[in-house]
C-alpha cells in the first residue's frame, strides 16, 4: 500500500520595498516641472477659450499660440485664394468663428509669415545679447517656480547654440510661449523665460 506524504505549506514570499535601488526614469525636478506644465496648459486653454493646447504642429505650428489682445481668444488660421489665383494664409481672432461666422471682435488679420519673421528676429536678438539676459535667467533658476526654472534652463541651452537663419519649428515649440496681437498694430512675443519683445507692424 502506497504511503502519501503530507505536503508542507510554504510561507508566502515576503516583499520588500527598497528605496533608491535603481536609477529613476526621470529626475524629481523634471517630474515636478511636467506636472506644473500640465496644469499650466489646462489654465491656458481655459483663459483663451480653446479646447486644445497644441495639435498638428507640423502643418500648423502656431496653433493656439496666437492670442487676441482685445478679447483673449486664440487666433485661427484661414486660407483662401485671391481672384488673381494667389494663395494667402491669414490669421484672425477665433471669436469670429463662435457666432455663426459673424465678426464679433474688431481685431485685425495678420499674415502667416509675419509670425515666423517675428520669431526669428526676436530669438536672434536674445541670442546675440545673451549677457544682457543672464541676470534674469539666474534669478529664474534661483526662484521657487519649478516650471520657470526648467524652461529657463531650456532657453539657455538653445540660446547657446547660436542664432538661426530661418524659422525652426522645434525650436519655437521649445522656447516660445505665445504672441499677442493688438489692434493698433503691435505684436508682442513672449518666451518661456519671461522675456518679451514688441514689434510695430502696419
Amino acid at each position: 500500500m502506497k504511503k502519501y506524504q503530507k505536503s508542507k505549506t510554504l510561507p508566502q514570499s515576503v516583499k520588500y520595498h527598497i528605496k533608491r535601488d535603481h536609477e529613476a526614469i526621470i529626475d524629481v525636478a523634471t517630474w515636478e516641472a511636467v506636472q506644473a506644465e500640465i496644469e499650466r496648459r489646462a489654465q491656458y486653454c481655459k483663459d483663451h477659450f480653446t479646447n486644445a493646447y497644441s495639435q498638428k504642429t507640423e502643418t500648423n505650428p502656431f496653433y493656439a499660440k496666437i492670442i487676441c489682445g482685445n478679447c483673449g481668444s486664440t487666433y485661427s488660421r484661414v486660407k483662401y485664394t485671391t481672384r488673381a489665383g494667389t494663395a494667402i494664409t491669414k490669421w484672425r481672432c477665433g471669436s469670429c468663428n463662435k457666432a455663426n461666422g459673424h465678426k464679433i471682435c474688431s481685431n485685425r488679420y495678420v499674415l502667416d509669415e509675419t509670425f515666423t519673421k517675428l520669431f526669428v528676429m526676436s530669438w536672434n536678438e536674445m541670442v546675440d545679447y545673451q549677457p544682457d539676459y543672464q541676470e534674469r535667467w539666474q534669478e529664474n533658476i534661483r526662484g521657487d517656480d519649478v516650471l520657470l526654472r526648467y524652461k529657463t534652463r531650456l532657453v539657455m541651452q538653445h540660446a547657446a547654440v547660436g542664432p538661426i537663419k530661418e524659422f525652426d519649428l522645434k525650436l519655437m515649440l521649445a522656447v516660445m510661449d505665445h504672441i499677442t496681437v493688438f489692434e493698433d498694430g503691435r505684436l508682442q512675443i513672449k518666451f518661456y523665460d519671461g522675456t518679451e519683445f514688441e514689434e510695430e507692424t502696419e
